[in-house]
């Protein structure tokens, strides 16, 4: 994931558009096999909570239970070093689907974006200052065509008159 999948370059924005649906669909396929991954994770610390349980209630004094108290017997589930290492691991893949989650929300509002700038774009809101030289040219020029196109129209004597 780089920073340039979410920039928008306002110069190029018909590439802009080309590749919004590809990059959505890619990462919309990264977070689903992340959302997988991490049930995987909550279910395989499910089984390792289940397993460690039946191990303490076969055998406490294995544990350093003197007496299997259920909260006792949590506390030893909760600590015991497999479940820990599971634990971190559905971190893990928890925060790698928040992650793509928010990418996949990023590439949402950058898709919202697009039309937006376009319509930016078609007005000239982009467009450069122009050098007072400039604009005194285009002013002289665009004072001459109105000069050309608005001519007095002779009239023709009429004999009426």
């Amino acid at each position: 994931m780089s920073k340039s999948d979410f920039d928008i370059d306002r110069h190029r924005l018909d590439d802009e558009w080309i590749v919004q649906a590809p990059r959505r669909r890619a990462y919309g396929e990264r977070a689903a096999n992340a959302r997988k991954v991490y049930a995987e994770m909550k279910k395989k610390v499910s089984v390792i909570e289940a397993e460690v349980y039946l191990e303490v209630m076969k055998d406490p004094t294995s544990f350093e239970l003197s007496k299997p108290t259920v909260d006792a017997i949590k506390a030893a589930v909760t600590t015991d070093k497999r479940c820990l290492k599971t634990y971190q691991e559905m971190v893990e893949s928890k925060h790698e689907l928040d992650i793509l989650e928010a990418a996949v929300e990023a590439l949402d509002d950058r898709k919202r974006a697009l039309p937006d700038l376009v319509r930016l774009h078609l007005a000239d809101y982009f467009a450069e200052p122009d050098s007072p030289g400039e604009r005194e040219a285009r002013d002289y020029v665009d004072k001459a065509q109105r000069k050309k196109s608005f001519k007095p129209v002779k009239r023709r004597k009429t004999d009426n008159a």
